[in-house]
């Protein structure tokens, strides 16, 4: 029985070993970084005991990259850090992140470091304040130069869907009297000059959002650049089957992923 466990032992090793001497040879035709990180990430090179350390492995990667990338523009003047997990390369605007070299689960992040991450919204539907600005307008007018073609005018503002939606139909007088009481009810108790608040706060918040939408419009030129720059760079461990993500950057699809 011991004879039986020895020699079945004894081919795991010789099988092991003789995986090895092939990888050992392997190396030694491997003349640039490019063709030791196409072999680093296939997966009989890949020790799978759980007590070999990643992070050697992640070293030894960040030797071959450093040198594959000496000369690209993406990778001059970065800062590196290695954890447990991934090798980063940083700036001050963007990140290129390595995690382990595993087979189907390796990625790299671009990360883009946006002041604005998200695309600012309107503080209002367009619509709905275009609506309330020509009846801001309207009560002004009216103000000044009363009339009752100017008073139709706001009753026509104040139920404006109503009115679309009837459009080209009769009008019902008995709702229509109901509208003009309602009407004149608003403007008697300040109408106007909630509108007024309304337009200043508007205003307020448009202007901050164009400041906004100006910054995220200027930073997502920067970061489509980036993101082309790292299509271009990162081509060969996509060739490798590499997953590639882009955070902080605006894709062709409108998404962004943070």
């Amino acid at each position: 029985m011991n004879d039986e466990l020895y020699e079945y032992i004894n081919k795991k090793k010789q099988s092991v070993v003789k995986q090895y001497d092939l990888l050992l040879e392997r190396i030694q035709l491997s003349k640039n970084p490019k063709s030791a990180i196409a072999l680093m990430c296939d997966e009989e090179f890949i020790v799978r005991e759980p007590q070999y350390p990643i992070s050697e492995l992640l070293y030894l990667m960040s030797v071959f990259i450093d040198e594959y990338y000496k000369d690209n523009e993406l990778f001059q003047d970065c800062t590196k850090e290695l954890t447990d997990e991934y090798i980063t390369y940083a700036k001050e605007k963007y990140s290129i992140q390595f995690s382990a070299p595993f087979r189907y689960s390796s990625e790299i992040i671009v990360r883009y470091h946006a002041q604005h991450v998200m695309h600012p919204s309107f503080p209002v539907h367009p619509e709905i304040w275009d609506t309330a600005s020509k009846m801001r307008e309207e009560l002004i007018d009216f103000y000044r130069h009363k009339s009752i073609k100017r008073f139709l005018r706001i009753n026509r503002l104040m139920y404006h869907t109503y009115y679309e939606k009837r459009k080209g139909k009769r009008a019902n007088p008995f709702v229509f009297c109901k509208q003009c009481i309602t009407t004149v009810y608003y403007m008697k108790t300040g109408l106007l000059d909630r509108l007024n608040e309304n337009y200043n706060e508007y205003e307020a918040a448009k202007e901050k959002y164009e400041n906004e939408k100006a910054v995220f419009d200027k930073e997502q030129e920067e970061a489509k650049k980036i993101k082309e720059k790292a299509d271009e760079a990162l081509k060969f461990f996509k060739e490798i089957g590499w997953n590639v993500r882009y955070k902080g950057i605006l894709l062709e699809d409108g998404t962004m992923y943070l």
